[in-house]
Parts: C-alpha cells; sequence; structure tokens
C-alpha cells in the first residue's frame, strides 16, 4: 500500500511522453487481427449455428445462440471440451441474455483462438439441450 503513489505517477508520465501513443497503434493492429482470427474461426466453425455482429473495437465477440438453446448448457459442454466462454446472462440483471456467450479474443494467441473455435464446435455439436 505504501507504494500506490507509483503507479498513477508511471501512467503519468508514460502518457505525458507519448508511450501510449505510440503503443496505441500496434495493439489496435493486434486486436483487430485476433478479432478477425476469431470472426473466422467461428464462422467457419459455428457460423451456420451462432451470429455476432463484428466488434469495431474491445475485446470481445458477442454471439447469439439459435433459439431454444441456452449459455448455461452450452457452458457445460464446453468445459468438458476444455474451452470457457462467460455466458450472456451473467450481463443481465433482469434474468435475460441466456441466448448469448461472450468470447474473448484478447488474451489468447491465434492458434489457441482457432483450437478454442474447434472445441467449442465440438461441444455444440454433442447435441446442446433445446428449452422449452
Amino acid at each position: 500500500a505504501g507504494d500506490d503513489w507509483m503507479r498513477p505517477s508511471l501512467c503519468h508520465e508514460a502518457l505525458r511522453l507519448g508511450v501510449a501513443d505510440r503503443l496505441a497503434p500496434r495493439l489496435r493492429d493486434l486486436y483487430r487481427h485476433k478479432r478477425d482470427v476469431m470472426a473466422g474461426a467461428i464462422g467457419a466453425r459455428l457460423g451456420s449455428r451462432l451470429t455476432w455482429p463484428t466488434p469495431r473495437g474491445g475485446f470481445f465477440l458477442w454471439a447469439t445462440l439459435p433459439e431454444g438453446h441456452t449459455d448455461t448448457e452450452l457452458l457445460e459442454r464446453a468445459l468438458q471440451h476444455g474451452v470457457i466462454f462467460v455466458v450472456g446472462s451473467a450481463f443481465h440483471v433482469d434474468g435475460s441474455g441466456h441466448n448469448t456467450i461472450r468470447l474473448s479474443f484478447s488474451a489468447p494467441s491465434p492458434e489457441r483462438i482457432e483450437e478454442g473455435a474447434r472445441r467449442l464446435a465440438e461441444a455444440f455439436g454433442q447435441g446442446v439441450s433445446t428449452t422449452t
């Protein structure tokens, strides 16, 4: 706790010296590439089952499940295949959102994104339960 003053000072200096301005274009290119890899991998493996808008920024792809499928049931199967995502319902205080999932492309490498898409497709292919 005694060195908490250092973090804001370092951030201030980095901004003042233009470090963020120099890094931003490279980071945008990196995340754009990862976003494109994810959209391509999900499109190739699950494009007929999931829909999503192409993110213009950020670190996540929000996908909508087909009618009758739920985020929690898909997550259960996905975990059995060694892949995880955040259930969309976690972001809705009204109990809705079970038809959406949030997929992260910021941290994993392009290779891991491809592998994650493959595993998610396998989990989906196992026959995600439908609700009535």
